[in-house]
């Protein structure tokens, strides 16, 4: 998809024929009605300039408004000089790394998920809910196999179109983690002026997302971690694997390690586990969508920076 910065283009790869194949049936099993609700359409999704309000949002609705259809032209290629670029949903989305946005841009997106968290359908989950509700029903589809890469990337397309149903100038910010490698615990990402500070198992203290609370799978507060003794890969190590793994299904596999650096780092794998508690949300599949910085760090995974 033109616009939103990727690697792979999922119908036309000669390495992956298949693949296309892959993105319309996960498209077609979601629009099948996934989230177990009863259909409300005439209730209006989102729409609203306060983003404490309580709407409706029905992820069902959503998806079965959406035009799967033109799946066959999602491309994700970028525009060569003569080649026309191209777009299924008829629309170009900027994305940007989370620390080149605007603090107005981190704003408006921000109010956004914030506007997803304060809606609710008709059972009770609210909108950002209904996501990890998405995330956890399709977990082995998800992570088990081949669909890794597209599963991924169409749910974080949908996401963010919810989003845009509350704020449609808004697209979602990806996490360079690569870029902070280094020192990942002071990365300007967990930040009061982006994702929130929160560490050693704590609820998230600052931010939009302050005392961020999930009923998935039971009533909790959204925690993290931020182990320092996970290591996140650089740029270099990543860049060799791609190299390396010239297959798309070697290459999905070693992303996928590649990106499980990134939930452990957030969520801890050591420190948790030397205190004798659990791990926050974004270790866990059964919770990582509960934390906003789940999606800023898919974005990452599907973009292009790697």
């Amino acid at each position: 998809m033109t616009g939103v910065r990727g690697r792979w283009n999922f119908e036309r790869s000669p390495k992956v024929p298949w693949l296309g194949l892959v993105v319309r049936l996960i498209a077609s099993v979601l629009c099948a009605g996934i989230v177990n609700v009863s259909l409300t359409m005439g209730l209006e999704l989102g729409a609203t300039s306060n983003p404490f309000v309580k709407t409706h949002f029905d992820l069902t609705v959503l998806l079965n408004s959406m035009e799967f259809g033109k799946l066959g032209r999602f491309s994700s290629r970028r525009n060569r000089p003569g080649v026309a670029g191209r777009c299924g949903f008829g629309e170009v989305r900027i994305r940007k790394e989370i620390g080149d946005v605007s603090q107005v841009e981190w704003d408006a997106f921000a109010r956004a998920v914030t506007a997803l968290h304060n809606s609710q359908n008709a059972t009770g989950f609210t909108g950002f809910e209904q996501f990890q509700d998405l995330h956890s029903r399709w977990n082995r589809i998800a992570h088990q196999g081949r669909a890794f890469l597209p599963w991924h990337r169409m749910m974080i397309f949908v996401f963010e179109s919810a989003l845009r149903k509350f704020d449609s100038s808004v697209t979602l910010p990806y996490w360079d983690s690569p870029r902070d490698c280094q020192y990942p615990r002071g990365s300007p990402a967990f930040t009061g002026a982006r994702l929130g500070w929160s560490q050693e198992g704590s609820p998230i203290k600052t931010g939009w997302f302050k005392n961020w609370r999930s009923q998935i799978p039971s009533f909790h507060q959204v925690t993290r971690w931020l182990d320092y003794n996970i290591m996140i890969d650089t740029s270099s190590e990543i860049n060799k694997l791609i190299k390396t793994n010239k297959s798309y299904c070697a290459f999905s596999r070693a992303l996928k390690s590649v990106h499980g650096s990134g939930h452990l780092f957030v969520g801890g794998v050591f420190l948790p586990q030397f205190a004798g508690v659990s791990s926050g949300d974004m270790t866990s599949v059964l919770r990582s969508a509960n934390d906003p910085a789940f999606y800023a760090h898919h974005a990452w995974t599907d973009s292009g920076s790697i």
